[in-house]
């Protein structure tokens, strides 16, 4: 009976070396036994590899079952036909997988407390049939058996959501998937750093956006207070102006008068002339009360029930001479239906803003011209149009002409009166009485149409 035997043996020059032992019995034609025949193999490379081998098995089962990161080999107990639809292949799968070997975090990943737990487990037994895990096999199957990096999310029974980062490596024999090996990383912690990164440079951006609006709104105020610096000293030089002409003129008649060298013609005319500068005063010293008055917020006024047309009409009346010496015609219109509307407010105040916007008007349209008032229900409002053939109004200073102290010609050549106050006590009467004002213009030359909406009562609006 042949025997082997494994002997380590101590070489001469002292190492040790694995020999094994081949004893092979000897026997003579009569099946007698005569000796033996001994073979000694030197058997030490053999030794070497197999210790290497075990100690990196060990190495390895170590790794893995030491490894924080979920490890584990997938078999398949029949051949997958790939030749399948999609879902044929996920559901072969899912009953022919079977976990071969794993470690512990790979089973407490599935809510098992350690491998043995889990091992020789089939697929379906472990995984939930979800939308997702079904998304996941088909991607798999896709890849060409590969996947990096797959990342999933998991919300915990605390409500925190951890991240994960899978890799799959699919093993095939003759073309035919044999294993799958994978692994699962906990990728939380880097989640929730990229997203304190992302919500950072969002921050610093939004930051940056901030700042840049920040200087340019900086910017903007400096540009507008220098604008309103500037819009003063013209106002101020204006208003002095404005000032000293019917005063210089009042001043000298008087002075005439007083000399009594005078014929009653001249008189009378220097009478006049005094009453008009006093009146020009008068009305400046009336409209920079006004503005004082809206700036401090104690402009106010006493509402009553007020026939709108009549207000126009009396308006219409104050300017009817300069409209005469103008040789400017004004055309008042009202539907046939209409004419009786009332608005809730100030007589007075609300003649002051279609005086001022005929005054305005006549002052900008040249000799012959021509100015339309027009006065038409529209919804529940009253929409007074007071339209002229004058100068217009430049486009670049259309926004700006109902602001206090400002003046299309702020030049001392201008060729009109007054300090740029009118327009900006119309705005400010006109929304008093909850109603609106608007100015529209194509230009210089192409005249100007200012449109006042007050609301009517309550009694005469349309019904809803």
């Amino acid at each position: 009976m042949r025997e082997q035997y494994e002997f380590q043996l101590r070489h001469k020059d002292g190492s040790h070396i694995w020999v094994l032992i081949s004893s092979t019995p000897l026997s003579d034609e009569n099946q007698q036994f005569t000796g033996s025949l001994v073979m000694l193999s030197d058997i030490s490379r053999q030794k070497s590899i197999e210790a290497a081998l075990r100690q990196s098995d060990e190495r390895y089962r170590a790794f893995v079952a030491q490894s924080s990161e979920a490890i584990w080999r997938f078999e398949l107990d029949a051949p997958l036909d790939a030749s399948q639809s999609l879902e044929l292949q996920s559901e072969h799968c899912l009953r022919h997988i079977y976990i071969a070997e794993c470690n512990d975090a790979m089973a407490q990943m599935f809510g098992f407390q350690n491998a043995e737990q889990i091992v020789d487990k089939r697929l379906h037994e472990i995984l939930p049939p979800t939308d997702y895990n079904a998304r996941y096999m088909r991607q798999f199957l896709t890849s060409g058996y590969r996947l990096e990096n797959a990342e999933a999310s998991k919300t915990q029974p605390d409500g925190r959501t951890r991240h994960f980062s899978t890799d799959l490596i699919g093993i095939q024999e003759n073309g035919t998937l044999q294993r799958v090996w994978g692994m699962r990383r906990d990728v939380t912690a880097q989640k929730e750093l990229e997203l304190q990164r992302a919500s950072l440079l969002e921050q610093e951006s939004r930051a940056r956006l901030a700042a840049e609006e920040a200087r340019r709104a900086a910017e903007q105020a400096q540009i507008e207070a220098q604008s309103a610096s500037r819009a003063k000293d013209e106002f101020l030089a204006t208003l002095s102006h404005e000032l000293r002409t019917p005063l210089s003129s009042i001043l000298g008649w008087t002075l005439m008068l007083q000399e009594r060298q005078m014929d009653e013609k001249d008189t009378l005319y220097a009478v006049e002339a005094i009453a008009r500068n006093a009146q020009l005063q008068a009305q400046l010293v009336e409209d920079l009360i006004d503005i004082s008055r809206i700036t401090a917020g104690r402009m106010h006024i006493e509402r009553s029930e007020v026939v709108v047309s009549d207000v126009v009409r009396a308006a219409i009346q104050t300017v009817f001479p300069l409209s005469q010496e103008r040789q400017i015609a004004i055309e008042y219109s009202i539907a046939p239906e209409f004419g009786g509307e009332t608005v809730l407010g100030d007589a007075p105040r609300l003649q002051q803003v279609f005086w001022n916007l005929l005054s305005n008007a006549i002052k900008f349209t040249p000799q012959n011209g021509r100015i339309e008032i027009v006065q038409k229900r529209v919804a529940e409002n009253l929409h007074i149009e007071i339209k002229d053939s004058g100068q217009g109004i430049p486009l670049d200073f259309l926004p700006h002409v109902f602001e206090a102290f400002r003046q299309a010609d702020s030049s001392s050549t201008r060729s009109f009166g007054g300090v740029g106050l009118g327009l900006s006590i119309v705005k400010n009467i006109v929304q008093l009485h909850g109603g609106t004002i608007e100015a529209q213009s194509d230009g210089e030359g192409c005249g100007a149409k200012f449109t006042v909406k007050l609301p009517l009562q309550a009694s005469q609006q349309a019904p809803q």
